[in-house]
């Protein structure tokens, strides 16, 4: 398979995947984020480079969590003012560590593609809002 249509059917997968998780989102306005869809289809090398690069910090993630080891190796660390990880048992235990890499992994991806879309300040500032509620919402600290 040649590079483009490689990249086209990776923007339609993720337009799909991301058109289903924009419809879950409380309150989201269906043109906000029709537009967040529309805007990452017209950079679709990007949003390859984007989806690769989280591809391999999830793979290296489970290797490290499936080889046993006790330390991630490039660990994603939670913002200075974000308080919700700073148990000890979130590092010291296997699982709670998956979990903690997994959400701070997936939530930089998302974010990273928001900031990837160009729309108007307004609209990005509206879909920021509600991301950030949904995945604050969605954190394993939420139930544990």
């Amino acid at each position: 398979m040649d590079a483009p249509t490689q990249c086209a059917e990776h923007s339609a997968l993720i337009e799909d995947w991301l058109r289903d998780f924009a419809a879950r989102l409380p309150a989201a306005s269906r043109e906000d984020w029709t537009a967040v869809l529309q805007a990452l289809a017209r950079e679709p090398a990007r949003v390859r480079e984007v989806q690769e690069r989280y591809y391999r910090m999830h793979s290296e993630l489970w290797s490290q969590l499936l080889a046993g080891k006790s330390v991630v190796t490039q660990p994603i660390t939670p913002n200075r003012s974000d308080r919700r990880f700073d148990h000890p048992d979130w590092d010291a235990l296997p699982w709670f560590r998956f979990l903690k890499q997994t959400y701070l992994i997936n939530t930089r991806w998302l974010s990273e593609l928001l900031e990837l879309a160009e729309l108007p300040p307004a609209r990005k500032q509206r879909v920021a809002f509600v991301l950030k509620q949904f995945l604050d919402a969605t954190a394993p600290t939420m139930n544990s």
